[in-house]
């Protein structure tokens, strides 16, 4: 516990039971005043709210609010990179929830934070505290230490696999020697759980914005994109074949359409045998029925896997080509 920095439950446990102690160790006194935002209750509850957030967003927000409330700091600040740049993403104020995340400010045009001490603390990944910022260390001469006066500074890497993922930059404008050992000490306990924390936010926040990207280039496509159980339920449809079909939505579509509406059901059967035995079926001509009884005349591309179909149709009905170019196509 005197690890861990929980000096109260330390001595707790001294008193309680010193006749089965067979050292005790010196509890020094600056450490028992302490406050309770320092005990290890404080690094596991933190702990547990990270390590449970997978959204970016709040993620940042949860974070930014625990540095401010344990470090010390009136100001707090998290930067990350994107391709070799680092941004401001968030930012805190003692006292107000409210949390600006996402402001994707570049680091060398702010003027509120030192680029001078973060681009040491990225190179060296060692943190930088400052208890009389603008009388001491080697930093009173930067121009945003001569501009802003701040008297205390604390500058940490949050590391994962020996890589800097994120930055914090904290500052307290009131108080000299704000950020103690002490606190300094608990937020080295939860840098570990911050970097992971962020590193899988960051990679589910990655995959969402693929799958946007990727969902907007499907329904924009010209063509209708589409994926079905065996038996011909809709599992997934784009806008085009959305219309190709004649329904009004999506969700109307999937709840009540089917691919399975061919005009002569032998020849479906006789697309299914093949798909089914080569697991392939490319420029397959198809008269369909739409939801509102019109015939439509498709070309369909599709492929089998696990049960399920995956493909593209076109609409051969608004379209007068050759033979030979539609087979080519």
């Amino acid at each position: 516990y005197c690890k861990w920095g929980a000096m109260a439950k330390a001595e707790h446990l001294v008193k309680r039971y010193s006749e089965l102690m067979l050292e005790t160790h010196e509890i020094k006194a600056e450490n028992l005043t302490q406050t309770n935002d320092l005990d290890l209750k404080t690094v596991l509850k933190a702990s547990q709210e990270m390590s449970q957030d997978i959204e970016l967003k709040s993620l940042m927000s949860n974070m930014m609010q625990i540095v401010i409330e344990n470090a010390g700091a009136q100001k707090g600040f998290m930067l990350l990179e994107h391709d070799g740049e680092w941004f401001i993403k968030a930012e805190a104020n003692v006292g107000k929830r409210d949390t600006p995340v996402l402001q994707s400010i570049s680091l060398q045009r702010s003027d509120t934070i030192s680029f001078a001490i973060v681009n040491y603390v990225i190179h060296t990944q060692k943190h930088v505290v400052l208890h009389d910022a603008v009388n001491e260390g080697d930093f009173m001469i930067d121009p945003i230490i001569l501009k802003r006066q701040p008297k205390s500074i604390l500058c940490t890497p949050l590391i994962n696999q020996a890589k800097v993922v994120a930055i914090l930059y904290m500052e307290n404008n009131l108080t000299i020697g704000a950020f103690t050992p002490e606190r300094i000490k608990l937020l080295d306990m939860l840098s570990s759980i911050m970097a992971v924390s962020l590193e899988n936010a960051k990679l589910f926040s990655d995959l969402e914005s693929s799958d946007e990207k990727y969902r907007d280039l499907v329904d924009n496509a010209p063509v209708g994109v589409f994926t079905s159980s065996i038996d011909g339920r809709f599992l997934f449809v784009n806008d085009a074949i959305v219309r190709m079909f004649d329904f009004d939505d999506t969700e109307r579509m999937i709840a009540e359409g089917s691919i399975s509406r061919w005009k002569d059901p032998e020849k479906r059967k006789q697309f299914l045998t093949k798909l089914q035995k080569e697991g392939m079926v490319t420029n397959h001509e198809a008269e369909t029925i739409t939801h509102a009884g019109r015939n439509k005349h498709l070309l369909l591309s599709v492929t089998l896997d696990d049960e399920k179909i995956s493909g593209m149709v076109m609409d051969l009905s608004l379209i007068h080509i050759s033979e030979p170019t539609r087979l080519l196509v």
